[in-house]
């Protein structure tokens, strides 16, 4: 690896969530103040999660470009491939599922560059089978026994509040929380 550690993607996540609130707020919180409030409940005060996760891998991409640290990498969103295959997992029962992680910086077809991985959830979804799921793939994809062996792994929930977010992100080594 290029001497890239869990602090240096720590402020290089902080940077794009930074950017996706002072940019793109309305993605995750709608804000009511500039509408008729009675045509919004809570399940539509919000955009899609792709929508959100979207513009962070954009701006996770355009903070990497031109960082020599880097320069093996590639930001992916919705990446489901390994090497020439398709990333699966064993889960409970021993089923074999494909599994597409919401955010990977990596070097495509080489596993020794699988620097991070990400699973997103916005505040709206609450949904525990959903977020367990997330963290399984998690604790799978950082395993260094397994056979993707990304350093870090990251949980993410878009809350409404900036600070929420970044101070409650769940990072994960070699299959644990970290």
């Amino acid at each position: 690896m290029d001497n890239i550690t869990k602090e240096d993607l720590n402020n290089l996540i902080n940077s794009a969530l930074n950017i996706v609130y002072k940019n793109d707020k309305n993605l995750i919180d709608i804000g009511l103040s500039t509408f008729d409030s009675t045509k919004f409940t809570d399940t539509n005060k919000h955009n899609g999660e792709r929508a959100v996760v979207f513009r962070f891998t954009y701006y996770l991409q355009n903070l990497i470009v031109g960082d020599d640290r880097f320069k093996n990498y590639i930001v992916d969103c919705e990446y489901n491939r390994h090497i020439y295959g398709v990333k699966k997992i064993a889960i409970k029962d021993n089923k074999i599922v494909s599994i597409i992680p919401d955010v990977v910086i990596h070097n495509r077809q080489k596993d020794n560059f699988n620097l991070l991985v990400i699973e997103c959830k916005g505040w709206w979804n609450k949904d525990k089978v959903e977020r367990d799921d997330d963290y399984d793939k998690l604790k799978y994809l950082t395993n260094q026994e397994k056979e993707y062996k990304y350093n870090y792994g990251l949980f993410i929930e878009f809350s409404k509040d900036r600070e929420k977010t970044i101070n409650g992100k769940i990072w994960y080594e070699d299959g644990q929380v970290k």
